[in-house]
């Protein structure tokens, strides 16, 4: 068979009926609605007759088709892999499942169960059967001629439901990736686009990882990018995400220089790996915020940063052990570390420096736990309550006014 990307297949099950005639109208109908290139029949040996009548039906209708002989009219598990397989052939042959359409009008209640989970766990673009007005009598429950309507559903909406339950799932554990492979594929659904908030989850999906991994001016330029198109964002998914403080934000997170923003920013970040057992990683990020506040402060009190210092703008009780200590050639300017800076900022009276050499003892805990990770210098894993000590340690270095600020760097917009 040729490549059918195109194209719409279609499969029935076909019964017996009364007369043959009866169920064949029904299905004619559907198949007069979908108007399928191709047709495949799944009869039994009996119901094949009922097939002609459907031709004969259908004879303005222009497909091709097959007669598939059923290995069974009642055995629900063997019909449903069959039938599975079916679809899956068509798939290969080139017919896409988003132009598949199966109908279960008529055929044994095995059957049209079969058809029907089948084509779910498939995801062809729609389930069809026709019903109308029942005659009931001698010849049985059979819709009248002429009274046909055709029902469906779509199984891509079904699933896509699901698929979105397990996306919320994956975004609350911080698992992006997952999320955006999850996504991608029902982009090109148009049934599930018209219905769910697909690519506004996949471009704030985007807009979170790249955050989440500090690449703040990619995250910026996709939340602008969102904003601008502003029309796919729903009434609800504003209440939950406020896209204009999420571009504030990362605006202030992408400029140059230390920032208690990007303090803030490590410190969520830290949460984050902690949530999800990485202990080791959100410890070394714990030293690095206890670092970085050092740095914002030393900027403020010495309009300098601590990797080139000029002596001169130091105390003059710490000058010369400085130069002696952190100056590569004698007199330069010179490289501060954690400790040193804090010492410059105690040395100069300011509060957070006089703070760290109150915790003296409370510090050298910190940073003998974080050099013997297996992240720094050593091979011992920081266990969950190490982390909860450091986390209290360095949140004490920072300025309440600043922690208040701490959720708009959660990613906490489907929690609760």
């Amino acid at each position: 068979m040729e490549d059918q990307k195109s194209n719409k297949a279609m499969l029935i099950t076909v019964g017996t009926g009364k007369t043959r005639e009866d169920v064949a109208h029904g299905i004619a109908v559907s198949i007069r609605n979908v108007k399928p290139d191709h047709v495949l029949f799944f009869a039994s040996n009996e119901s094949t007759e009922t097939i002609q009548h459907v031709i004969r039906f259908c004879e303005e209708c222009v497909f091709t088709h097959e007669i598939i002989t059923i290995p069974t009219i009642e055995d629900f598990q063997k019909l449903h892999f069959f039938i599975e397989g079916k679809i899956e052939e068509l798939d290969r042959n080139g017919f896409s499942r988003a132009n598949i359409v199966s109908d279960y009008t008529s055929g044994t209640k095995a059957m049209s169960a079969a058809m029907v989970s089948a084509s779910l766990e498939s995801e062809v673009a729609d389930i069809s059967y026709v019903s109308g007005e029942r005659k009931y009598g001698a010849e049985g429950g059979v819709v009248s001629s002429g009274t046909e309507k055709v029902y469906s559903l779509s199984p891509l909406l079904i699933r896509a439901e699901k698929k979105l339950k397990t996306f919320y799932s994956y975004f609350n554990k911080y698992q992006f990736t997952a999320c955006i492979e999850l996504l991608n594929p029902m982009r090109n659904q148009t049934d599930v686009q018209a219905h769910f908030p697909v690519q506004f989850l996949y471009d704030l999906t985007r807009l979170i990882k790249h955050w989440d991994m500090f690449l703040f001016n990619q995250a910026k330029n996709i939340a602008a990018a969102m904003l601008k198109n502003h029309t796919y964002i729903t009434e609800s998914d504003k209440q939950k995400i406020d896209l204009t403080l999420v571009e504030k934000t990362l605006i202030e997170l992408d400029k140059r220089g230390y920032s208690f923003a990007k303090v803030i920013d490590l410190l969520a970040n830290a949460g984050r790996r902690a949530e999800e057992g990485k202990y080791d990683d959100a410890s070394a990020r714990l030293y690095r915020v206890l670092e970085m506040v050092g740095q914002v402060e030393f900027n403020a009190v010495f309009s300098c940063d601590t990797n080139s210092v000029d002596p001169a703008v130091l105390p003059e009780k710490i000058k010369a052990s400085f130069i002696k200590n952190y100056s590569p050639n004698e007199g330069k300017h010179l490289k501060l570390p954690l400790t040193a800076t804090y010492i410059a900022l105690g040395a100069a009276g300011n509060k957070i420096g006089k703070k760290y050499e109150r915790s003296s003892d409370r510090i050298l805990t910190f940073t003998r736990i974080r050099n013997n990770s297996i992240l720094a210098h050593g091979s011992v894993p920081v266990q969950k309550a190490d982390y909860e000590n450091l986390r209290t340690i360095v949140v004490d270095f920072i300025p309440e006014q600043e922690l208040k600020k701490l959720p708009d760097h959660e990613f906490n917009f489907f929690k609760g």
